[in-house]
């Protein structure tokens, strides 16, 4: 197998994948941030829903209650 390139092209393609890789990896950087935004609102949305939740729960549980005893 012959190769056909100079080294100062061979020089050249490399620093172009070099280049490419930089702003692949620059570009998946800012994607992850974004995901991991996203992830920690998430989290943060579920776990006010749940506490959210667990008040009404406790509140109706205790109203029920009030209601049931106020016919004995």
């Amino acid at each position: 197998m012959t190769d056909n390139y100079t080294k100062r092209e061979h020089d050249i393609i490399f620093n172009d994948i070099k280049e490419s890789l930089k702003r692949i990896e620059d570009q998946v950087t800012k994607t992850n941030g974004r995901v991991n935004a996203l992830e920690l609102w998430r989290e943060g949305t579920i776990g006010k829903f749940t506490i959210i939740s667990v008040i009404v729960g406790m509140v109706v549980s205790t109203g029920v209650a009030i209601f049931l005893k106020s016919f004995k």
